[in-house]
């Protein structure tokens, strides 16, 4: 790369890059002069100099026009006074100060206010000079993207990014919050736990996309079935819940309910298409049925499940006596067990493209549960309850170990090499056998590590950091790729992403599927993209369902993509036809 090249912003073509604009503010002659013979000297058609020998001409040039440098000699600067000035007509352009060894204290304490760097005129070249003006332009790229990130962050802990309402988190602490109030005042606080009827069978029949495009569309129905001094969230998947504060009773929370069975009599046009969905509510108040949020949420969710059980769209307050009514769940721990006895798992992969070669790179293997009586059951509903029980851990280990033996049997057959990738839980990182596990089932299968990769989510991956950093160094030393999954919907923290060893990021779906209609998810993607590359991680895209999807991730500069675009999840044999076809 030429050492003038701007620093590259993804989504932006670099075919005709345009000189790098300098605003020298300059008082002494010859060091002027020898600063634009540099520049000369580099190139015309790379850097044009604009000079003034006067800092008030050269803010009003800040001002009026736009520059990527401001090199200001220190004999011009009036301390934080000057820096002020300066943000105030162009925040964020990188400072450079000009000036003598015997400055060097001076140029410190600029340096501490807020100045990139500090040029000595006395031994400074043309190299030099070239070389810390592009040094000043990428630090001021990297410290735009973290705090863009940090704004990202903050958002990202207490909102949906799919639907744009609170999530789990904020939701808990607002009922927290509405039942302190209702103690103090006595009155009373009621939640709603709301599950979609028939939304598997829009997600099944029209695909991801168009069941993304309902939850929105149902949240919007939502929001405006209460008022806007109460929460409605998005709980997880398809479920949704809604705090009542400072109600009187029962009644105030059957009338929300109500008006949310109403809004679901009309149909929503999703894709040109009418989808017609109905609601199972939930409904427990305080204090009668409970005292704290814990007991409520959970008192709410059994009610919203037999009011489903029970033919749905409908609405079941929380009685005592409905706990006996629970049917027992495939999902229950006795029948999982009995599922990893009886081998009745198996695993599905799904492939991630390169888009810079169009060829497969890897290959993340998912787990099914081949039930007997139930058919094909999906991970969401069996994963919760093993998480719960633990037998995650059993689980994991059979899925490290069966994916790496299929992709020993592919390697041995002649397909081409490429990375198995397994995702690990929380309850697997805290094991203390896991690194022993790994090499275990590498010995066996007699797979290179450096064809296995290992797949984590935020969340996980902070939790008793110090010790995952550790675990995670010691199989990345191995030669096994590390992965943080569904990056952006947990802390998104970049503090933590520094000190992981990891390789890849995976950006979460639910960026993804919106960014065709939504510019703030291309920014955010934008600036995930910029902020791992800047860390040397490279981004895989998850959840491409569209070539216009893809096309946009192309432009912004993304390595690679995973989604229904290019394929589902599809069992070993059909694998083999793509492993033949795009490697």
């Amino acid at each position: 790369m030429d050492l003038l090249t701007r620093p590259a912003v993804p989504g932006t073509s670099t075919a005709e890059p345009k000189p790098i604009r300098i605003l020298l503010v300059e008082n002494n002659h010859e060091e002027a002069l020898m600063l634009r013979a540099f520049a000369v000297d580099a190139g015309e058609d790379l850097i044009d100099v604009e000079w003034t020998d006067y800092l008030t001409e050269g803010l009003e040039l800040l001002n009026a026009d736009e520059f990527d440098v401001l090199l200001l000699s220190l004999s011009l600067y009036e301390g934080s006074e000057t820096l002020s000035k300066i943000r105030e007509q162009a925040d964020g352009i990188p400072l450079i100060l000009l000036g003598r060894q015997k400055d060097e204290f001076k140029a410190l304490q600029a340096i501490q206010g807020g100045a990139q760097d500090f040029l000595q005129l006395d031994h400074l070249d043309g190299f030099n000079f070239i070389h810390s003006l592009r040094y000043a332009m990428e630090r001021q790229q990297i410290m735009h993207t973290m705090e863009r990130s940090r704004t990202i962050e903050r958002y990202l802990a207490y909102y949906d990014t799919l639907t744009k309402l609170p999530n789990r988190h904020l939701f808990h602490d607002r009922l927290i919050q509405s039942i302190a109030y209702a103690r103090r005042n006595d009155t009373c606080v009621a939640i709603l736990f709301i599950d979609l009827d028939g939304f598997k069978q829009v997600n099944d029949n029209m695909g991801h996309s168009a069941g993304d495009l309902l939850l929105m569309s149902f949240a919007d129905r939502l929001k405006g079935c209460i008022r806007e001094s109460e929460t409605a969230s998005r709980f997880g998947g398809d479920e949704f819940s809604v705090v009542l504060s400072d109600i009187e009773g029962e009644h105030d929370a059957a009338v929300v309910a109500q008006r949310i069975l109403e809004s679901c009599k009309y149909p929503h046009m999703i894709a040109d298409q009418e989808c017609l969905i109905g609601s199972s509510i939930g409904i427990s108040v305080f204090p009668s049925d409970g005292t704290n949020a814990e007991i409520l949420i959970r008192n709410a969710d059994t009610a919203m499940y037999l009011a489903k059980q029970d033919g749905g769209h409908q609405y079941l307050f929380y009685t005592p006596s409905i706990i006996n009514g629970v049917p027992e769940e495939p999902a229950h721990e006795k029948n999982i067990r009995k599922a990893l006895e009886n081998e009745e798992l198996l695993l599905y992969f799904q492939p991630q493209l390169d888009l810079r070669t169009g060829k497969i790179i890897s290959l993340e293997a998912l787990v099914r549960w081949r039930h007997p009586n139930y058919g094909i059951i999906s991970p969401d509903q069996f994963i919760p309850a093993a998480e719960k029980s633990g037998l995650i851990v059993p689980i994991g280990e059979y899925v490290l170990r069966r994916a790496c033996e299929q992709n020993k049997k592919w390697q041995e057959r002649g397909f081409p090499a490429v990375r198995i990738a397994v995702n690990l839980s929380m309850r697997q990182l805290k094991h203390r056998n896991l690194l022993m596990q790994v090499n275990e089932v590498l010995a066996q299968t007699e797979m290179d590590p450096h064809f296995l990769g290992l797949e984590i989510t935020e969340n996980s991956a902070i939790h008793r950091c110090d010790e995952t950093v550790h675990l995670l160094e010691s199989l990345k030393n191995r030669g096994i790729q590390i992965s943080i999954d569904d990056f952006g919907i947990g802390y998104s923290s970049l503090s933590y992403l520094k000190r992981l060893p990891v390789q890849i990021l995976k950006i979460d779906r639910s960026f993804v599927v919106n960014m065709t209609r939504d510019s703030e998810d291309v920014a955010i993607i934008r600036a995930i993209i910029a902020m791992a590359h800047s860390l040397g991680i490279r981004v895989t895209a998850e959840g491409v369902e569209s070539g216009e999807q893809l096309t946009i991730l192309r432009s912004l500069g993304c390595d690679a993509i995973q989604g229904y675009h290019f394929s589902r999840p599809v069992s070993a044999d059909i694998i083999e036809g793509l492993l033949h076809r795009f490697c």
